[in-house]
């Protein structure tokens, strides 16, 4: 039944009132947020039409409003206090065991983990368009923990240590080392078979055939265009570390395919704001790794390797099995070195990060995974103020550590020391469509490794001791600071304060802790009136 035509021409809402009838009504909900179907408006019909079925009525558009972001300056945005926000003073792009190979996935034998090998150059360009990325301008370098290939080694050519499959007895061979003061070789009394790790080919009788040195080189080759390719800018600030696996090929070969003959296997180089990189060779110890097969410098290696093994436990187990033939350690040649670069970086003040392959801490590393001679390496480390962190790679599965001190009130217990150590995850077993690097932001006080959402580990270091003053004390500039200094000293002003002739600034430096040099300066800080201060 229809209701007669004036009475719908009643009930039927005015046009000019209707509410999202103007366009400038529909503005207005939707900067009120209104997201809503809008009624149908009704129209009068004629009197000669009064039984026709009414048409489908027209239904305005949905009105959606999109919220926006509050402005920097509006009440309760976060962006009001981006400014405020610590920056780094640097940051260095990190990874490690990339192990590039043409060869099908595999998983790991110590873990599970799968090791994709034809992924590293895909990963590796990622990496760098990263680093390239919003953190360029802070980047001071990137650091290559080693193994940029995963190369073709005696491990898959069988060991030249292996017992002889013709020799009647094998457990009677002796271990042929370096000439002894006669000229003549001094065999080992102990038979191979009862030293385990020098079972597993820690030398090489031979050298590399051809075919696989061909293919080694090839695989370094093309990790290292895809780094200069994708490096940019970076390229010349890209350093590497050198790894058992780069050494599939000649030493001096595998830095001039890194285009790292100048600076050599181990170096260092200056950092922003009074930083120093340090960078060490652990493969110099590994007799794999010889320059010349069969020569004398092989020789006193594999020397060095028995007597190690001989202060571990008679050669036995425990610390023994740390010694693995895919790892190696630091020459005297080398720690002589690092003690001089340690002790000029004392004397400028520097801070100091240190970078290898293997990890110089057994905190920081499985068993077998660290440097054979980290004990030794880390001590050194920890001795020196300037140091501040290692970096390493090798150990596939990461980790974290600090240097084993003994403990000063009960020599026969371990504690931890001051210097981090740092094992970054490899970029080769990084699960399928991740990827493993890390950013390091180095600020005052201490070092983040920011993992930027990869399979790496992100962590937060300190660098400074709690309650150490590092900075200038004042709300001015520190340039207008240290230049008041200057006119003060000119003036022969030396004190600042109400007492100081000119009214210059007094800038002090300490090795006290802030708390301690405050206490030890009571009575003779000027407090502005304020009477003299002890802090408990």
């Amino acid at each position: 039944m229809s209701s007669p035509p004036g009475l719908r021409a009643a009930l039927a809402p005015s046009p000019a009132r209707s509410p999202a009838s103007s366009p400038r009504a529909r503005a207005l909900a939707g900067r009120r947020g209104a997201s809503r179907r809008t009624r149908p408006r009704a129209t009068p019909r004629d009197d000669d039409d009064d039984d026709a079925a009414p048409d489908d009525d027209p239904v305005d558009p949905v009105v959606v409003s999109i919220p926006r972001a509050p402005s920097i300056n509006a009440v309760g945005s976060a962006a009001r206090t981006a400014p405020t926000e610590a920056r780094p003073l640097f940051t260095i792009g990190l990874f490690a065991d990339a192990q590039y190979a043409d060869a099908d996935d595999r998983e790991a034998k110590d873990r599970r983990a799968t090791k994709r090998f034809r992924d590293a150059p895909a990963r590796l360009a990622e990496a760098f368009r990263s680093f390239r990325g919003d953190r360029s301008e802070t980047m001071a370098c990137v650091v290559n923990l080693g193994d940029l290939v995963d190369g073709v080694t005696d491990d898959d050519l069988g060991s030249a240590f292996d017992p002889d499959p013709v020799d009647p007895d094998p457990d009677s061979r002796s271990f042929p080392i370096a000439e002894g003061p006669g000229g003549a070789e001094e065999p080992v009394s102990k038979p191979v078979h009862q030293k385990p790790a020098v079972r597993r080919a820690f030398t090489r009788r031979r050298p590399t055939p051809p075919g696989m040195l061909a293919k080694n080189r090839a695989d370094l080759r093309r990790m290292a265009e895809v780094i200069r390719e994708h490096a940019g800018p970076l390229s010349s600030r890209v350093y590497h570390c050198l790894g058992n696996h780069d050494l599939c090929v000649p030493r001096a070969e595998a830095l001039e395919l890194l285009g790292q003959t100048t600076l050599g296997a181990y170096f260092t180089t200056a950092l922003p704001r009074n930083w120093r990189l340090v960078v060490l060779d652990t493969t110099e110890l590994n007799p794999r790794f010889a320059d010349e097969v069969g020569g004398r410098e092989q020789r006193e290696m594999e020397r060095n390797i028995l007597d190690r093994m001989e202060k571990a436990n008679g050669g036995e187990g425990g610390a023994a099995e740390s010694i693995m033939p895919w790892g190696g350690g630091v020459s005297e040649t080398q720690v002589g070195w690092l003690r001089g670069v340690l002790a000029d970086a004392e004397k400028a003040n520097e801070r100091v990060i240190v970078a290898s392959h293997c990890a110089l801490s057994r905190t920081s590393a499985r068993p077998g995974m660290f440097a054979w001679n980290a004990d030794e390496v880390s001590e050194i480390l920890e001795r020196s103020p300037a140091v501040a962190l290692c970096l390493a790679g090798h150990d596939h599965a990461g980790g974290y550590g600090r240097t084993l001190v003994r403990d000063p009130r009960d020599p026969n217990l371990y504690v931890f020391g001051r210097v981090h150590h740092v094992t970054l995850e490899a970029m080769l077993e990084a699960p399928e469509g991740s990827n493993a690097w890390a950013v390091l932001e180095v600020y005052p006080h201490e070092a983040r490794v920011v993992a930027d959402g990869t399979a790496a580990t992100s962590r937060r270091l300190r660098t400074s001791e709690w309650g150490r003053f590092t900075g200038v004390a004042s709300f001015g500039r520190v340039a207008d600071i240290a230049e008041e200094a200057v006119v003060s000293a000119e003036r022969g002003g030396g004190g600042g304060g109400k007492g100081g002739a000119g009214g210059g600034a007094r800038v002090e430096t300490s090795d006290m802790g802030l708390v301690e040099w405050i206490n030890a300066n009571r009575g003779r800080m000027d407090m502005d009136g304020g009477g003299d201060v002890e802090l408990r």
